[in-house]
């Protein structure tokens, strides 16, 4: 019973360590990024076929920056917020607005 615990407690560690490395990496909140940018267009732009295309983070902006194309091949851009979480979308490049206010 107590190996079990033992080995339990490794991968525990292994997974947040790894998930640690992933943050200072920048892996994490590029996942994250992609992922809520993903549920973000499936929900308001179904019709539009949007195809992930690049996600980095936007030094001269401090935000994540998102692009997808659209089925007819132009580009649609998203930027996310905070940076070690980039969950909530602070600019659509389809309403051509800022989302802040």
């Amino acid at each position: 019973m107590k190996k079990f615990n033992f080995k339990k407690l490794i991968i525990i560690t292994a997974l947040g360590v790894s998930f640690i490395v992933g943050e200072f990496l920048g892996v994490v909140p590029y996942i994250v990024a992609r992922t809520a940018s993903s549920i973000y267009t499936n929900l308001n732009y179904p019709d539009r076929k949007l195809k992930f295309q690049s996600g980095e983070y936007a030094y001269g902006f401090g935000d994540y920056s998102v692009v997808y194309k659209d089925k007819d091949e132009n580009n649609v851009n998203f930027m996310l917020t905070p940076k070690e979480f980039p969950i909530i979308i602070i600019w659509d490049s389809i309403k051509k607005d800022s989302m802040k206010d």
